[in-house]
């Protein structure tokens, strides 16, 4: 039976699906709860609850279609999708660490993981003028401060709702894992982090995992290209409109009546009263799209450069004469025009986005004296709430497009890619399974009966299987035949000097090892010569034969080696080695000259030999000449016609 891989077994099983609609759910609940109360309540616990249970990627899957289906359905919060990424990223390298172990390691990465997602989160959302979570309660706490108080207040406490709100969801997630210890496999929630499983993927996920990062990069830079585009438009509009609402106003006041309401008291001149009424018309006619109608000066005083109120529209917003110190962040893209002594254009359209005011889009025309000198401003300022709601709203349906594009896109590719290439991988590697089958017995039917070019093929393999096994038996044959020819003493059967070397080299890297343990015997046939002069050299032949026989017997589990005409190695390891002394003893009969009495000399075995054993120290050199000397000395003593002692043995000489 064939063992099921770890994506059939994981991903594709129903478990899986009923845990991955699970946490999209509670993902979108948490989603919808967060916006109904203001807060972060049970924020992502969809998407932590599926990596706890199954491992990052399904819980990315999680956050990736829970942020589409609540974006679809009008929710603003599906810019906060990057730090939902973030939020599973971090919580699967936690997981290997034992984040749900006890309170203690709950808490510190709970506190931990939340001031890194709250500073990251409000200086991207400052950047791209996102309405910040925290940023009303921050007001609150930092008063009309701005500047770095209210940043610090404005990640505190956006920190310290995250905080709670990951808590919250690592309890709530320890508590099911422990309640239900069978939703799982222990298996998945210790490999949470899942990286290192990639390289087992099938090759159908690894073709969808590379096309999701090309098409996440595509749709990236779509967004932001549309992005740019329709914001551009939309900025142009109306700052279009409140230009014109600027220009009006400037032609309210001339270079008199500006001098007069800047002078001290200005507010008691009746050409203020005017300039106030009309300011007041201009602002009731404009359909409430003006937030802000009024004109102020730039002054520098003890805290710093500021704004004085001159004319405002609304009454109930500030009075004459009094001052806003330029650190809001209102003023951040308008300051350095505003100071600017030497400016004579309109400046903006600038958006903006300020705690206290909200967003707005601000235009500032500049009023001149009658020497041309910039002495004040009039300020437009049209309400961009509505306006930006709607713009991101924009932002999360173009997003949703894109996802469900992207999805209608991964579909098409999978079921492209698994028809047209796993699938016939699969039947080829069925087909040769059954080939395999074929060469120890030929399977009754085709497996593949498709009508296509894969039936052909193997059929074509089936008819050309005989040829195959014919071949590869006689490759087989060949390879022996050659195997015995280069080790292979041809007249005698035993190993060659080819063979020999090979044994050195082994016997060397022995003794590098420090592992070597063997013993080696040397010897040479006596009166080859003779027989050969005599007899001729086919008895010669006879000879070496029967001397090679006797070294084959006496040593059964020795490799014997000729090594040259007459000459015989014999390296004694293991079995032979550890009972040398009594197969010297068998040697001894045989250490002997022919003698030329008997009808048939050739056939006897006559030998000098020669042992010597490896000691500490040694080369192979070394023992091999210790073993040839005792040979030619053995040689000497049975020339010269004396006799060995009766308790000698080779290894003894």
């Amino acid at each position: 039976m064939r063992q099921k891989s770890y994506f059939e077994e994981n991903i594709m099983s129903r478990n899986f699906w009923r845990m991955l609609v699970a946490g999209i759910l509670l993902q979108g609940a948490g989603f919808f709860l967060s916006g109904w109360a203001g807060a972060f309540v049970l924020f992502d616990f969809g998407a932590l609850l599926v990596t706890a249970a199954m491992g990052v990627l399904p819980g990315l899957l999680v956050v990736l279609i829970g942020g589409m289906l609540v974006s679809v359905a009008g929710d603003g919060r599906f810019f906060m999708l990057p730090f939902d990424f973030l939020t599973v990223l971090m919580f699967g390298f936690f997981l290997r660490r034992g984040v749900l172990r006890s309170w203690r390691t709950m808490a510190e990465a709970a506190i931990g993981l939340s001031v890194f997602i709250a500073v990251l989160a409000d200086g991207v959302c400052h950047a791209l003028n996102y309405k910040i979570p925290a940023e009303s309660l921050a007001q609150t706490v930092s008063g009309q401060t701005a500047g770095a108080v209210f940043l610090l207040a404005e990640v505190g406490i956006l920190a310290l709702l995250i905080s709670v709100n990951l808590f919250l969801d690592f309890f709530l997630i320890r508590l099911i894992l422990d309640r239900f210890p069978g939703l799982v496999k222990r298996s998945l929630i210790e490999s949470a982090w899942g990286w290192g499983r990639v390289r087992q993927w099938p090759l159908r996920l690894k073709f969808v995992a590379v096309l999701s990062v090309m098409m996440l990069l595509a749709g990236s830079a779509l967004f932001f290209l549309l992005r740019g585009v329709y914001r551009e438009e939309v900025y142009g509009t109306y700052g279009s409109l409140a230009r014109n609402y600027a220009s009006a106003a400037k032609g309210m006041i001339t270079p008199d009546e500006l001098e007069a309401v800047l002078a001290p008291h200005g507010d008691r001149s009746r050409d203020y009263q005017e300039l106030k009424r009309d300011f007041r018309t201009l602002y009731e006619h404009s359909d409430h799209a003006i937030r802000f109608l009024y004109v102020h000066q730039v002054i520098r005083d003890e805290t710093g450069p500021a704004m004085r109120v001159i004319c405002e529209a609304d009454n109930e917003t500030l009075q004459y004469d009094d001052r806003i110190p330029m650190r809001s962040a209102y003023y951040r893209p308008l300051k350095k025009a505003l100071l600017d002594e030497n400016t004579k254009q309109t400046i903006g359209p600038v958006v903006s986005h300020d705690p206290k005011w909200g967003w707005l889009l601000s235009v500032y025309e500049p009023l001149m004296d009658e020497s041309g000198n910039t002495v004040a401003y009039i300020g437009v300022d049209l309400d961009m709430r509505q306006v930006m709601d709607e713009v991101h709203k924009l932002d999360a349906k173009i997003i949703s497009v894109e996802c469900i594009i992207f999805c209608f896109l991964l579909a098409f590719v999978y079921t492209f890619i698994t028809n047209q290439v796993i699938r016939p991988i699969g039947r080829l590697q069925e087909m040769l399974r059954y080939f395999r089958e074929f060469l120890e017995k030929k399977p009754s039917e085709p497996p593949i009966r498709s009508g296509d070019e894969l039936e052909e093929l193997y059929k074509e393999i089936l008819l050309s299987q005989d040829k195959i096994l014919d071949d590869t038996r006689q490759l087989r044959e060949y390879l022996n035949l050659i195997e015995r020819m280069a080790l292979r003493d041809e007249l005698t059967g035993v190993k060659n000097h080819t063979a020999y070397e090979q044994k050195i080299v082994e016997l060397t890297a022995s003794i590098v090892a420090g592992t070597a343990e063997f013993g080696v015997l040397m010897a040479d046939m006596n009166e080859l010569k003779y027989i050969n002069d005599v007899y001729g050299h086919e008895k010669g032949d006879v000879a070496l034969k029967a001397v090679s026989r006797v070294l084959c017997t006496i040593f059964a589990h020795s490799p014997v080696y000729r090594i040259g005409g007459d000459e015989f190695v014999v390296v004694l390891t293991g079995q032979d080695y550890a009972v040398h002394q009594n197969l010297l003893l068998q040697m001894r009969p045989y250490i002997r000259l022919h003698d030329r009495t008997v009808e048939h000399p050739w056939k006897m075995a006559a030998m000098a030999a020669g042992f010597a054993v490896y000691r500490q120290g040694d080369t192979y050199a070394d023992v091999f000449n210790r073993a040839d000397e005792q040979m030619y000395e053995n040689k000497k003593v049975l020339k010269a016609g004396g006799a060995l002692p009766r308790d000698s043995v080779p290894d003894k000489m």
